[in-house]
């Protein structure tokens, strides 16, 4: 784990996702991208608000029928290899799916992925993060 230092200033060289993984704690908004580390911005009050009610009912219907997990940040996406980590709003695994899931993250595509698109982040949102969730 990195020193509070080392954290506040990440390194400028590429990083593998597994060294990403080592340098980031929970407390720590940023996503893997091309082998560097992309620093996101906190939540609105409102983005908050809806994806606490949007995780609420989508768990309570997935908890009542047992059909898998639902996560919501911290917790990181792997689509594949050379694809970004990132960490979307919400997402639902089923249970087919769970195998792939590591401790901190899932290796492979959710089956339900939820981006909440805010004014700040509409580009990244709608564009790079569309093009690999």
């Amino acid at each position: 784990m990195a020193t509070a230092a080392a954290k506040a200033e990440p390194q400028k060289a590429k990083m593998t996702y597994a060294e990403f993984l080592d340098w980031c704690d929970e407390d720590t908004l940023a996503e893997w991208v091309g082998g560097e580390i992309v620093i996101t911005s906190p939540a609105s009050r409102l983005q908050q608000d809806l994806a606490g009610f949007l995780a609420a009912v989508l768990r309570a219907y997935v908890e009542e029928r047992g059909i898998g997990q639902v996560f919501t940040p911290p917790f990181q996406m792997k689509t594949g290899p050379d694809l970004p980590g990132r960490e979307p709003d919400l997402l639902f695994v089923t249970k087919k799916t769970l195998k792939r899931l590591k401790p901190t993250y899932l290796d492979g595509p959710a089956d339900l992925v939820v981006e909440i698109v805010s004014p700040d982040s509409r580009l990244r949102d709608r564009g790079q993060k569309l093009a690999v969730l």
